[in-house]
């Protein structure tokens, strides 16, 4: 349905599978990949499962995102704790 009619796509997990089966319903559809903005929703990493590489260097995540097809990231806490850790490394970069 995006492809057809929408001006934006949004998915999560499933972002980088689903992207070139987005891109190719847009052809099929006539339309052309810079007429429909892709949000990418990321749900940052639970405690204690490793360091998040957002949290790490979010200018170069977000980078490796719009490299991969992303015109807009949604980042999504899963947590309050991991509020200020994000918008402490966001402050840094």
């Amino acid at each position: 349905m995006a492809a057809r009619i929408g001006d934006g796509w949004t998915a999560f997990e499933t972002f980088e599978r689903d992207l070139p089966i987005f891109e190719e319903a847009l052809v099929a559809d006539g339309r052309a990949r810079v007429e429909v903005e892709t949000y990418a929703a990321i749900r940052l990493e639970s405690p204690g499962s490793g360091r998040d590489p957002w949290l790490d260097d979010p200018l170069a995540e977000l980078a490796r995102w719009r490299e991969g097809g992303a015109d807009h990231v949604i980042l999504a806490p899963r947590r309050a704790a991991q509020v200020d850790p994000l918008l402490e490394a966001l402050a840094r970069a």
